[in-house]
This record gives C-alpha cells, structure tokens and sequence, in this order.
C-alpha cells in the first residue's frame, strides 16, 4: 500500500515539475485593419470594411 502510494505521488509530483518548466508563449497581436484591407484589395469586395478613414459607418 505505501509503495503504491508513493510511487503515485512521485509521479504527480513528477508531472507537476515538468509541466510548471513549460515553454513561454508570448501573445499573439492579431491586425484586423490589416487583414480587411487586403480582402479588399485582392477580392474587391466588403466595401462598408473600409474603417474610419472612408466616411462610411458600419
């Protein structure tokens, strides 16, 4: 019993260890402006993405 015990506390205690020393993940900044206006300048359409600058409002 205190084998079994033991050796399944050393494997969470193994775990923990291992998954605490994990590579850090910087965030991801995502562009929306940038990507609507490639969609309307390769596809030609969704002209009301234009953004603030066309006068326009959504």
């Amino acid at each position: 019993m205190k084998k079994t015990l033991c050796t399944a506390l050393a494997a969470v205690l193994c775990l923990s260890v291992l998954s605490a020393c994990g590579p850090e993940q910087a965030e991801k900044q995502v562009d929306l402006s940038a990507f609507a206006q490639t969609l309307q300048e390769e596809y030609e359409f969704a002209s009301y993405l234009g953004g603030a600058g066309s006068g326009q409002r959504v």
